[in-house]
């Protein structure tokens, strides 16, 4: 019988490995990506996603709405419909700030909704307060990111 040393021992294991390796990504051809394995029960950020591009959409008709109002009659012509869009607003801001995000790309989602309500914009106003001029910095790195 031969004995075994270092020299034997580490290529076999080494292609012991290698076997596992790809008999486990033959199963799973997700373990052959570079990202991180999600772990079991992992939720995803589309649900929050989904919900941001509503809010952004509502923000949209908002603003359509408002383009055509130029005298206090036209708003009162308008009122119900306001009412109904900012109702809606409302719903899904409360189910946006109540989801957390669970990803990078949630986070994103949330800013892009958050930027599309501040119809002034997210540049720096040296006059604003300084906690408003660091959350409009935030916000603008992270759509640049």
């Amino acid at each position: 019988m031969r004995s075994v040393n270092r020299r034997d021992i580490f290529p076999a294991l080494g292609t012991v490995l290698l076997g596992s390796i790809a008999t486990a990504s033959l199963a799973k051809p997700e373990s052959l990506s570079a990202a991180p394995a999600k772990p079991e029960g992992h939720k995803s950020d589309a649900h929050l996603i989904a919900l941001c591009e509503q809010f952004i959409a509502v923000q949209r008709k908002i603003d359509a709405a408002h383009a055509p109002i130029n005298t206090f009659e036209d708003e009162e012509r308008a009122e119900p419909v306001f009412k109904a869009l900012y109702t809606h607003e409302g719903d899904l801001f409360r189910q946006i700030i109540h989801t957390p995000a669970v990803g990078f790309e949630g986070v994103r989602a949330k800013a892009k909704a958050m930027i599309s309500w501040e119809r002034e914009g997210i540049d720096d106003n040296p006059e604003d307060y300084w906690n408003a001029r660091a959350l409009n910095s935030m916000l603008r790195d992270l759509l640049t990111v």
